[in-house]
């Protein structure tokens, strides 16, 4: 935004407590346009705060709801607390949220067809498809949070079952583990000295590209509930690299299976492992795959999810 002009302040919610009341108290001491994005129990905390700001000084509020839970979670209020959060999100100039299915849902629980957009998850994306140094064997990769709900053990599952059938295969792993996290410890154990798994640790953006665009195919088999548009299947598109998903809340929003990845059913290997062989078999498709993984992932360029948002805040009279 501040190419454009826009004189930009970032509150950083996960500051310090104190640094963090400072900042929100100085919002009430002149008009702001305040875009608020926040995930789970803190956007909770901060919508009536909100609404405050809206009816003292004439605040104009955007949300962007960050994972995929927040018509859960309002479904969950009681009933009171429920009807109180939807006028505070009734106050709002506009919510922008991950999700088709999302906006759907939040537009029927709200009954106000104009207060609700999609609006993707989005990164940096080089126009030309990163160059492949393709490794001999099929070589599959998984970015992320290394946690039992993304489907990590399935991925291994799903390998043994085909090395099993004799295929030339390797796998990946890059992420890191959630503090003090006992699965660490299992996974670890799982993959440790295995022919043809590695895992990696963690990889900086800096490389990241550079090391997805090496490998043939990106295996998701999520089933983690908070999954709304997980930022690494756009890693894995901008790295040319079609996506072997699992068909989980909103991964059919982005992968279109047979175009740029396959959806396969969750916590299920055998499944998983039919659609990795549909790519190990078939070169041709999986060059057809990768080719469209990128130059479908256009879409979901910064400058261009953000153009579009600016262009919306320009006919709301945003700025004014």
């Amino acid at each position: 935004m501040k190419k454009n002009n826009i004189d930009v302040k970032i509150i950083n919610l996960l500051d310090s407590k104190i640094n963090f009341l400072i900042d929100l108290i100085s919002l009430f001491k002149k008009k702001n346009n305040i875009i608020l994005g926040a995930s789970s129990k803190l956007r909770l905390l901060l919508l009536p705060y909100c609404y405050l700001l809206s009816k003292i000084n004439n605040s104009r509020i955007i949300l962007l709801p960050v994972g995929g839970k927040m018509v859960d979670e309002l479904n969950n209020l009681p009933p009171f607390l429920l009807r109180a959060y939807k006028i505070f999100l009734k106050q709002l100039d506009h919510i922008y949220i991950e999700s088709k299915q999302l906006r759907d849902s939040l537009i029927d629980m709200l009954g106000e067809d104009n207060l609700v957009s999609y609006f993707p998850n989005f990164k940096f994306r080089s126009e030309k498809k990163p160059e492949k140094n393709s490794p001999k064997n099929f070589s599959m990769v998984y970015l992320g949070r290394i946690k039992k709900t993304k489907g990590v053990l399935d991925i291994i599952d799903a390998f043994d079952i085909l090395r099993d059938k004799d295929l030339d295969i390797e796998l990946h792993f890059y992420g890191t583990f959630l503090n003090e996290d006992e699965f660490k410890r299992k996974f670890l154990r799982k993959v440790k000295n295995r022919d043809k798994i590695t895992y990696h640790g963690y990889l900086s953006d800096e490389k990241l590209i550079g090391t997805l665009s090496n490998h043939d195919a990106f295996v998701f088999p999520t089933y983690h509930e908070g999954e709304c548009f997980p930022g690494v299947m756009l890693d894995a598109f901008f790295s040319g690299l079609p996506i072997i998903a699992s068909d989980w809340r909103f991964n059919s929003e982005i992968v279109e299976s047979g175009k740029n990845g396959l959806l396969c059913e969750p916590k299920n290997p055998e499944k998983l492992s039919e659609k990795i062989k549909i790519l190990y078999d078939d070169k041709e498709l999986l060059k057809d795959m990768s080719d469209n993984a990128f130059e479908m992932s256009e879409k979901y360029d910064v400058d261009n999810v953000i153009d579009g948002l600016l262009d919306d805040l320009e006919d709301f009279d945003w700025f004014d």
